[in-house]
């Protein structure tokens, strides 16, 4: 009875997140169709860099809060709301501290007085989203996503309509971004009382040791966040410093955006399962087969996916976006193969950490990171395809150790298990040598 009600929790909580994401996928690609139809792909570039820029320095503050909040609420939700606050409070100074790195990079980095100004101006979409997401996950840790998800809509349904019709009345870029910020800003807000009100009496406020503590428990975990981030957001930055100009740019990060927007979507009704993982963790062999069955759903639905994107991705994508986007169509099968390769791994990911086997869980982050970053020479060499390239092979690395890494657990599992029921069945007296 138990298993069928945490089943049917995680059926819950997981598919309302996955109906936020999915909302928000439908509006974000009707939103950003229009912006890059009216905007025009050296525009679209210029918002495109200053939002990865922005979510790159979140990713690079992380510190495995999420992660944490999501086991430990996970475990005791009754004696969770002093951890959650506190995680709040280091996410809010983190991110302050990201706020000025962002702004210091604009001002003494960016040779481009526009992306100098969009850059600036995203400092506060920064802040309200990197609050605004620890609040989703404190709802999803404490299984209370219902509770949430219709201010979650709101803003984003708010945020798309607005600047849809801000951009079919003439609109330019510098009002999407404001927009974009406020949206965010006010998310955050709404959150931060939603938790008090719904979840826990939390207060902010920072006691040093109890920090001191969870900064170093997420570390290993913040590292592979961090890593993760600069693959999502890395491209984008890589192709930003090279020569191929902000219209290819423009291109090759809508597909990008649009690829991950998806890919995150599908991820959340995984992520729903960390809670009922971590109540179960002895359980090797009911993780190992939820890791093989979700990896297997995956890849097959990704190549469906892909093979249908190499037929009809650069026509759709010039009827949707504009004649100037052929080439944006061209990349679009490559990108579902990309996404299909983030994605495989994620069960064998959630089993890993629910193990808390930190390191195997970060390492092939790092290792993807750097496999980024030495191929980031071809991309000035080939352009665009040397982006697909590098954020392809950098996709495969994770894919490829996180598998082996959890496979290999399962392995030396069920090792352990044949010997001791060997040992069980021993006659008494027999020799155990």
């Amino acid at each position: 009875m138990e298993k069928r009600a945490a089943g049917r929790s995680v059926v819950g909580n997981g598919g309302r997140l996955m109906a936020i994401q999915w909302i928000e996928t439908a509006l974000g690609a009707l939103y950003f169709a229009i912006m890059a139809r009216y905007l025009g792909p050296a525009l679209y570039g210029h918002w495109a860099y200053g939002i990865a820029a922005y979510l790159l320095v979140i990713g690079l503050l992380g510190f495995g809060f999420d992660a944490l909040v999501m086991l430990r609420v996970g475990r005791d939700n009754r004696g969770a709301g002093d951890f959650v606050g506190l995680m709040l409070t280091l996410r809010l100074s983190l991110l302050g501290l990201g706020a000025l790195v962002l702004a210091a990079y604009a001002l003494f980095d960016e040779p481009d007085p526009l992306g100098r100004l969009v850059l600036l101006l995203l400092v506060p979409a920064l802040i309200g989203r990197g609050v605004a997401l620890s609040a989703r996950v404190c709802f999803l840790a404490y299984e209370r996503m219902a509770d949430y998800a219709r201010f979650v809509a709101l803003f984003r349904c708010a945020e798309a309509a607005c600047g849809i019709a801000y951009l079919l009345a003439g609109g330019g870029l510098i009002g999407v971004v404001v927009l974009h910020g406020l949206c965010w800003v006010g998310e955050a807000g709404c959150g931060l009382l939603l938790i008090r009100s719904r979840l826990a009496p939390v207060s902010l406020r920072l006691t040093w040791r109890p920090a001191k503590e969870t900064l170093a428990e997420g570390a290993v975990l913040g590292l592979g966040a961090a890593a993760y981030t600069i693959l999502t957001s890395g491209p984008i930055m890589i192709l930003r410093h090279t020569a191929v100009g902000m219209a290819a740019l423009g291109q090759f990060a809508i597909v990008l955006s649009l690829t991950m927007i998806l890919a995150g979507s599908a991820q959340s009704f995984f992520t729903a399962a960390l809670p009922l993982l971590s109540r179960s963790a002895p359980s090797v062999d009911a993780g190992i087969a939820y890791s093989r069955i979700a990896a297997l759903v995956i890849a097959a639905g990704s190549v469906f996916a892909a093979g249908a994107g190499w037929v009809i991705g650069s026509p759709v994508a010039q009827w949707a976006l504009g004649a100037r986007y052929a080439e944006a169509g061209a990349l679009l099968a490559p990108f579902v193969l990309i996404g299909g390769l983030a994605l495989v791994p994620t069960g064998y990911a959630q089993m890993l950490l629910v193990a808390g086997r930190r390191w195997p869980i970060a390492l092939p982050d790092v290792a993807a990171a750097l496999c980024l970053a030495a191929l980031a020479p071809a991309v000035a060499v080939w352009g665009l395809d040397g982006a697909v390239l590098a954020t392809a092979g950098a996709w495969l690395v994770r894919a490829v150790l996180l598998i082996g890494w959890g496979e290999a657990r399962g392995a030396r599992a069920f090792s352990r298990a044949t010997v001791a029921v060997g040992q069980r069945e021993m006659p008494a007296g027999a020799d155990r040598s």
